[in-house]
């Protein structure tokens, strides 16, 4: 089976938010992401602010880029409702193709996607960063399983 995944990373811009209020703010993101996801495509919020969404079936990185411009461009777009207050929020995302590693853990994707998401801070954040494992042989070596000879 072949996917690419996508990882976001919240840029609360609003740092003021109490956890209660940041909880609400996560459950509108979590509407919006369903609004845009296939049904074929696997939402998990994987902790704190941050999203995984597995795409399956897709050809190329391309349309998984697209899909992830989407999502950044609708969070951007909404008003977020806080304490009575409209609150923007931004996010980052990170694609990684790994439709050439089937096998891969999940490890070296989140690797990936992290090394990404640290590159779209530092270039300014709420943006949509890309990369496929092939351009990272030492990341494949080391994360795809072995198998034993008998």
């Amino acid at each position: 089976r072949h996917s690419l995944y996508g990882r976001q990373r919240i840029d609360r811009r609003q740092e003021h938010l109490g956890h209660q209020q940041g909880d609400m703010v996560l459950q509108e993101i979590t509407v919006l992401l369903k609004n845009i996801c296939r049904e074929s495509d696997i939402l998990c919020r994987y902790g704190g602010d941050e999203f995984v969404i597995g795409i399956p079936r897709l050809v190329d990185i391309e349309h998984a880029k697209l899909i992830a411009e989407r999502i950044r461009q609708a969070i951007e777009a909404k008003d977020f409702n806080s304490r009575g207050f409209k609150i923007k929020i931004t996010m980052s995302l990170a694609v990684v193709d790994t439709l050439c590693h089937p096998d891969l853990k999940v490890d070296a994707i989140v690797q990936l996607a992290d090394q990404m998401l640290y590159k779209a801070k530092h270039s300014g954040r709420n943006r949509v960063e890309s990369q496929t494992l092939n351009d990272h042989p030492d990341i494949i070596a080391a994360m795809v399983p072995r198998t034993r000879a008998k």
